[in-house]
């Protein structure tokens, strides 16, 4: 018996080895297929973000609904230099005039302009009027071109331009070339509104300026508020690094000490991570919370009306009953049953409070989607990686942090 044992187990042994490497062969074309599906996943994902931006950009160039101005070498689009306004615009036509003066020395043979004016434009010369065919039947962001040599005369000439948009601020785009001399729109021009009093006209790419009185004068710029708080910031991230790089060396000392000591796996810290950004974002809101105004951004009102219909007339709005209403009606649904609830109504001095604390809780449940997600891409690399392989999850979960201007939003202080 003890022969035939003797003789069996070096079968046996072969036999469990060759299982052991069969197993271990499965596991790894497991995990290579695991990866190669992440790979095809992140590349598909990076080719419908590419194509996604492209059919973006063409749909903003070329749809004449979007009210989008596309560049283009030669002139500049130009608009009428009105005053920032925060609140609602109501929509009707608006019509202004945009004026140059220029000097001919010598007639021309050929001078031909072209034009393109958001949304409709007339255009005259020296007092005469200049047809424009193929701007009225193409759309227009679409350039018309027109012969105008026989409106042109030696000497002063005067062009000016009569630009009506009644859902936003007229603006126009115009080149005029006669040999040499040419004449595009600039800051050079003159504009008009109604008639008044003729002023410089501004380019449309610039951000205009806040008149004194303006409640959004005198705030704060990005540009000057990163190089007040660039030493801070930079000192964040160094202390980051350094965490990360000391917790990686006392999981490194702790498994080279044996098996006697205990370490965290990268899964554990994953959790960690997520449970010091809630114990973060706590903090964020009690400390925000006695900083902010109940009517804080300039919609507010907009989405209390919202939320005070639902409570009101147990039924969802129409897109027409309101600014906001044409928005998702998921969050107000939810945020008018939480009021109700608590017996509270939209006008309430707590309800602001309330509904800004569910937002957060909001913004944590984006935070573990958005981790679960990134385990689903990545698994393979956080199972066996280290602590520092996980740098990305508390970068991630800024991305669920809700950017909204109204009152509802508890983080924008600090955000």
């Amino acid at each position: 018996m003890c022969h035939i044992l003797m003789l069996e187990l070096p079968l046996l042994r072969r036999i469990i080895t060759r299982l052991c490497v069969m197993g271990g062969t499965i596991l790894q074309s497991r995990a290579e297929r695991a990866s190669s599906q992440s790979r095809a996943v992140l590349t598909g994902l990076l080719a419908a973000s590419l194509i996604t931006a492209t059919a973006f950009w063409w749909l903003c160039a070329r749809n004449d609904s979007i009210a989008f101005l596309p560049a283009k070498r030669g002139a500049e689009w130009i608009v009428y230099p009105k005053p920032v306004e925060g609140g609602l615009q109501p929509a009707f036509p608006i019509s202004v005039i945009f004026q140059r003066s220029f000097t001919l020395g010598t007639p021309h043979t050929k001078a031909i302009m072209t034009l393109r004016a958001f949304r409709n434009a007339s255009v005259t010369i020296n007092n005469q009027a200049v047809a424009l065919p193929s701007f009225t039947r193409a759309g227009w962001k679409s350039p018309a071109t027109v012969d105008v040599t026989d409106w042109l005369r030696v000497g002063t000439n005067v062009l000016q331009v009569w630009v009506t948009n009644a859902f936003g601020p007229p603006a126009l785009w115009l080149q005029l070339q006669a040999g040499a001399d040419s004449v595009a729109t600039d800051q050079s021009w003159q504009v008009s509104l109604a008639q008044a009093a003729w002023q410089q006209a501004w380019l449309a790419k610039r951000s205009l300026e806040a008149q004194p009185g303006d409640p959004f004068r005198g705030g704060e710029r990005t540009l000057d508020s990163v190089k007040r708080i660039w030493p801070a910031f930079a000192g964040c991230c160094g202390l980051s690094l350094i965490v990360v790089w000391l917790v990686e060396r006392l999981c490194r000392r702790r498994k080279q000490s044996g098996p006697g000591g205990r370490t965290l796996t990268p899964n554990q810290w994953l959790y960690c991570l997520l449970a010091l950004v809630l114990v973060a974002r706590a903090v964020l809101f009690f400390h925000n919370q006695p900083l902010l105004r109940p009517n804080m951004g300039f919609d507010a009102e907009a989405h209390e009306q919202y939320v005070r219909f639902i409570q009101e007339k147990h039924a969802l709005p129409l897109p027409n009953d309101g600014w906001e209403m044409h928005q998702a009606p998921l969050y107000y649904a939810s945020g008018a049953l939480l009021l109700g609830v608590c017996g509270m109504s939209a006008d309430s001095n707590f309800a602001t409070t309330l509904l800004r604390a569910f937002n957060g809780v909001i913004g944590l449940v984006h935070c573990w989607l958005i981790w679960l997600c990134l385990r689903r891409l990545f698994f393979r690399k956080i199972s066996r990686g280290k602590p520092s392989d996980c740098w990305w999850a508390p970068s991630s979960r800024s991305i669920s942090i809700f950017r909204n201007t109204s009152r509802m939003n508890p983080w924008p202080v600090c955000s």
